[in-house]
C-alpha cells in the first residue's frame, strides 16, 4: 500500500513507521507539489531525486551512495551538533569557520596563511622547526634583555650580519676579528 498526499492538502498528527503500515519495504510516498506534511517519521528514505524542506530534516545518518558525483548538497546552512566523521575528503569552495582545530596527522596548507594570536610550536625539545623560506621581517623579542639566541651547549655556528650592536658586555673564549674597526665606549 502506497501513501499519497494530494496537492493542496494538509496532514495533521504524526505519520509513523510507514514501512510497517504499508507492509512493504519498498512502498512509495507521494506528496503533491503544495501539500503540507506536518510530521513524517520514516525508518528509511531512498530518493532518486531531490528531497527538500523549508523546515528541519532530522536524521541519524545522511549517506550518498552510487555514482552521484555531487553527493549530498545543501543550499543553505548545515548545522551539526555532533561530530563529522569522514573516510574521504571534506572540501569547501568557501570559508570554513570553527572554534578549535585539532589535527592528529600531518597538515599541508597551500597558499598564504595568516595566523592571529599567540603561537606555540612544539611541546618538547625533541621537536624541531625547519625554515624552507627566507625571513622577510624583523625578529624582535617580546621583552628586552630576557631571551637568549642559542645556549652554552647549543650555539649557532656563524652569524652573518652587516652591523652588530651590543648594549652590555661582549665575552669570547676565542678571537674576535673584524675586517673594519671596533668602536667601544669603555675598556676593550
Amino acid at each position: 500500500i502506497d501513501l499519497s498526499i494530494a496537492s493542496g492538502s494538509t496532514t495533521t498528527g504524526v505519520i509513523k513507521d510507514f514501512n510497517t503500515l504499508s507492509g512493504s519495504s519498498t512502498a512509495t510516498i507521494s506528496i503533491g507539489g503544495d501539500a503540507t506534511v506536518n510530521d513524517l517519521i520514516v525508518q528509511h528514505i531512498t530518493a532518486s531525486g531531490n528531497i527538500s524542506s523549508s523546515g528541519t530534516i532530522i536524521a541519524d545518518t545522511f549517506q550518498s551512495t552510487g555514482g552521484d558525483v555531487a553527493g549530498i548538497s545543501f543550499v543553505d546552512d548545515l548545522n551539526i551538533t555532533g561530530n563529522i566523521t569522514a573516510s574521504g575528503n571534506i572540501s569547501a569552495s568557501g570559508d570554513l569557520y570553527g572554534n578549535d582545530l585539532t589535527l592528529s596527522g600531518n597538515a599541508t596548507i597551500t597558499g598564504n596563511t595568516t595566523i592571529n594570536g599567540n603561537l606555540t610550536f612544539g611541546n618538547s625539545t625533541s621537536d624541531s622547526i625547519q625554515f624552507g623560506a627566507e625571513v622577510s621581517s624583523s625578529i624582535i623579542p617580546d621583552a628586552d634583555g630576557t631571551y637568549d639566541l642559542g645556549s652554552t651547549s647549543k650555539r649557532w655556528k656563524e652569524v652573518h650580519s652587516d652591523l652588530v650592536q651590543v648594549q652590555g658586555n661582549i665575552s669570547s673564549s676565542g678571537f674576535i676579528s673584524t675586517l673594519s674597526h671596533i668602536t667601544a665606549s669603555g675598556a676593550i
